[in-house]
C-alpha cells in the first residue's frame, strides 16, 4: 500500500491511498474462499462452487466487506505511522468501490482531520487588560421612550394638515423598476411609514412630507450601491404612492403610574434601578468575553492552526439556523432558500472558524487543569435551561434522558463555561480606565 498526504496545516489533511492489484485480489480471494466453504449451490459440490458462481451471488456483499476493511486498514495504518489523534469520521465514495475493475490499483482518497496541538499554557505568561463600562443616564432614558413606544397608541389627525416629521402614515403603494412591476414591494396595500425613521430609506419619507390625505404621488428612488438590501442596492425603483391616513403617535406619560404596567414596581426610581442593574449586568459580560477575546488570542500567537472543517461546517449550521429563525418568515422558493442558506454561511464562516478554534483552546484547558463536571452541576445546568426556555424541569430531564448525545452537548457546554470562568481566574487581569 503506498500514500501521500496533502494539506500543509496541522489539522485539515487529505491522504491519497494506492493498494496494489494483488493485494486486493488476495483479499477477494479469502472472501471468496471463506464463503465457498459454507454456501451450498445445487448442481456443486461443497467446496467446489466456481468462484465465477459465488460472484454472481455475492460480490456485492464481498466488495463491501472486502473494501471496508481495505480502508479501514489502510487508514489505521497511515495513522499509527504518523502519530495522528484523529477527530471526526472520514468516509470513502461508494462509487468509488462499486466502479473498482479487477486487475487495477485501487486508490481512494481520505479527508483527516486531527486535533489541533495546543501547548501547556503558562498562566503566567498571560496579561489580560478589563475595560469597565458604567451605564449612562442618557441609556436609562432611552430604554424608557422604548417602553412608552411601546404603550403608545396611533391616533388619526383629526385636522385637515399635511403630513410633517414624526406622524404614521398609512400608505397604499405601486413600484416598477423601468416600467416593469417590482416583485420585491408587492404587498404595499396598507403599508405604515413613520415619517423619520428612514425604514426604507431617507429619501422616501422626505418625499411623503407635505402630502395629504388621499393625494397621489409619483416618487422615484435611487437606492446606493452599499445599500443593506443586495437585490434593491444600485437599482432606481419608482413609488406610485397614494395617502390612506395620517396618524399620531400618543404616547403615555412616563411617570409612577408607567412604571407599574411594566411589573411589580411602586415608582418609576424601582423600574430605572432594573433596567440600570440589566443594562450592567450586559456591560460585565462584554468585559468578561472582551478578556476571553485576548485569552484566545494569546494562545493562538504560538498555537496558530486551522479549523476542522467538518467543525465549522457543524457550526455553520447552527448560525444559520439561528440567522434563519430571526429572519421575517416568508413563503420562499425551495431553490432560493438553497442559495440563502449558502450566502449565510459564506458571510459567516468566519464567525464558524473562530467559535471552533474558542472551543478546542477551552478544550485544552479542561484537560489541563483536569475540570470535571458533577452530577449537580449538570442538574443545574438543566433547570437554568428549563427556567429560560419557560418548561418544566420534568420535560428538560426527559429531553435529554431520551438523546444522550444532546446531553453531552450540553455537558461540554457547561465545561467550557467552567473554563471560561478558571481563565479569568488564572490570568493576571489590569482595569483599564472606566467607559461610558
Amino acid at each position: 500500500m503506498k500514500f501521500t498526504i496533502d494539506g500543509e496545516g496541522v489539522v485539515n489533511k487529505v491522504v491519497h491511498f494506492e493498494i496494489p492489484d494483488d493485494e486486493v485480489e488476495q483479499e477477494l480471494s479469502k472472501a471468496y474462499d471463506n464463503i465457498k466453504k459454507t454456501t451450498k449451490v445445487k448442481g456443486f459440490r461443497p467446496g467446489k462452487i466456481p468462484r465465477s458462481v459465488l460472484e454472481r451471488m455475492f460480490k456485492k456483499q464481498v466488495y463491501a466487506d472486502v473494501f471496508s476493511k481495505l480502508i479501514q486498514d489502510s487508514f489505521e495504518k497511515v495513522v499509527t505511522e504518523n502519530k495522528w489523534v484523529v477527530i471526526g469520521n472520514s468516509k470513502v465514495d461508494p462509487s468509488i468501490v462499486e466502479s473498482y475493475k479487477l486487475k487495477e490499483p485501487f486508490k481512494f482518497d481520505l479527508a483527516v482531520e486531527l486535533k489541533p496541538e495546543i501547548d501547556q499554557i503558562k498562566w503566567d505568561d498571560i496579561t489580560l487588560n478589563k475595560n469597565s463600562y458604567k451605564v449612562a443616564d442618557e441609556e436609562i432614558d432611552n430604554q424608557l421612550k422604548k417602553l412608552q413606544y411601546k404603550l403608545g397608541k396611533l391616533e388619526p389627525i383629526s385636522e385637515d394638515r399635511a403630513v410633517e416629521e414624526g406622524d404614521v402614515v398609512s400608505i397604499k403603494c405601486q413600484t416598477s423598476q423601468e416600467g416593469q412591476p417590482f416583485e420585491m414591494f408587492e404587498n404595499m396595500d396598507s403599508f405604515l411609514v413613520k415619517i423619520g425613521e428612514a425604514e426604507l430609506i431617507k429619501d422616501f419619507d422626505e418625499s411623503l412630507i407635505g402630502m395629504k390625505k388621499g393625494e397621489l404621488k409619483d416618487i422615484s428612488i435611487n437606492f446606493p450601491e452599499d445599500y443593506s438590501n443586495k437585490d434593491i442596492a444600485g437599482k432606481k425603483i419608482d413609488f406610485r404612492v397614494e395617502l390612506i391616513a395620517n396618524n399620531k403617535h400618543s404616547l403615555p406619560i412616563i411617570d409612577d403610574e408607567f412604571a407599574k404596567k411594566f411589573g411589580d414596581y411602586n415608582t418609576l426610581d424601582e423600574l430605572k434601578a432594573v433596567i440600570r442593574s440589566s443594562t450592567q449586568q450586559g456591560y460585565d459580560n462584554r468585559a468578561e468575553q472582551e478578556l476571553l477575546e485576548q485569552f484566545y488570542d494569546a494562545v493562538l500567537k504560538d498555537n496558530e492552526f486551522d479549523a476542522p472543517l467538518s467543525f465549522v461546517d457543524s457550526e455553520l449550521e447552527n448560525i444559520t439556523n439561528e440567522v434563519e429563525r430571526l429572519m421575517p418568515q416568508q413563503d420562499i422558493d425551495p431553490e432560493k432558500k438553497v442559495e440563502i442558506r449558502g450566502a449565510i454561511k459564506e458571510r459567516y464562516r468566519f464567525l464558524g472558524e473562530k467559535q471552533v478554534k474558542r472551543q478546542f483552546i477551552l478544550n485544552k484547558v479542561v484537560e489541563q487543569e483536569g475540570i470535571m463536571l458533577s452530577g449537580e452541576e449538570t442538574e443545574a445546568g438543566i433547570n437554568d435551561l428549563a427556567n429560560n426556555l419557560n418548561i418544566s424541569v420534568d420535560v428538560a430531564k426527559k429531553y435529554y434522558e431520551a438523546d444522550p448525545n444532546k446531553l453531552l452537548y450540553l455537558q461540554k457546554g457547561l465545561l467550557e463555561r467552567k473554563a471560561a470562568k478558571l481563565v479569568l481566574e488564572k490570568c493576571k487581569i489590569i482595569d483599564a480606565k472606566e467607559k461610558e
